[in-house]
């Protein structure tokens, strides 16, 4: 896929057949909206490029920014099967500020199974890159996830929803507020192994909250595996 036209139509086109392959070239950028639930990502389908193929950096999604008041919104809704790979990802926005109330998160899967995302450069999603909801066998390896910021937010990879369940691993994680969260309910698991947390960051890097409204579980029962 080379225009942003095309991309969109590959999106529709898979909804009613499914298992699609998007490759996007490594010196195309598609300017792509950043609106509330802008996209759904089809069951089956892979969103692929050549990131790391004789140097090559990957194909580009960029996601416009978008601030209506709107403070905490998804743009792309994953379906169950989809694998994201060898891409360049790039959010609408980077900055910590605290006066910038808006919170996309770049690709949410809810109540589904089996996201893949492998190999990417991931940034600028003030929200989360990856959301985890009410869903399990994610797997998120071999990417760069960095400059995910704002305040109260700014994860890389977020479990939430309660019985949410990743794995984390190989990946390089810089300049994020939490590299990796879970929002603290019950069932929600991350597994991270052999992942490297470079200096840059304006909060610790991994988290999972105990909820305020789940208060009454045990300790191990909040955030059930880290």
């Amino acid at each position: 896929m080379t225009t942003t036209s095309q991309f969109t139509q590959a999106l529709d086109d898979a909804a009613t057949g499914g298992n699609l392959k998007i490759f996007i070239p490594s010196n195309i950028t598609l300017q792509l909206l950043g609106a509330p639930n802008s996209y759904t990502i089809p069951y089956g389908v892979t969103i692929f490029s050549d990131r790391g193929v004789n140097g090559s950096l990957g194909g580009k999604l960029k996601y416009a920014e978008y601030d209506n008041g709107t403070t905490s919104f998804v743009i792309n809704n994953v379906e169950s099967y989809v694998t994201l790979s060898g891409l360049r990802i790039e959010g609408p926005s980077g900055e910590a500020d605290p006066s910038l109330n808006f919170l996309a998160y770049g690709f949410k899967q809810s109540n589904g199974t089996a996201f893949k995302v492998f190999n990417n450069d991931i940034s600028a999603w003030p929200g989360a890159a990856i959301a985890i909801d009410k869903s399990d066998g994610a797997e998120v390896k071999y990417n760069y996830i960095h400059d995910n910021r704002r305040s109260q937010r700014g994860y890389g990879v977020v479990v939430q929803g309660g019985n949410a369940i990743a794995d984390i691993n190989y990946n390089l994680f810089n300049n994020n507020r939490h590299s990796i969260a879970g929002s603290g309910k019950a069932g929600e698991e991350w597994y991270a192994n052999y992942n490297v947390q470079l200096a840059g960051s304006n909060g610790h890097a991994f988290d999972m909250h105990k909820s305020v409204s789940y208060t009454h579980l045990r300790a191990h029962e909040t955030g059930r595996n880290l």
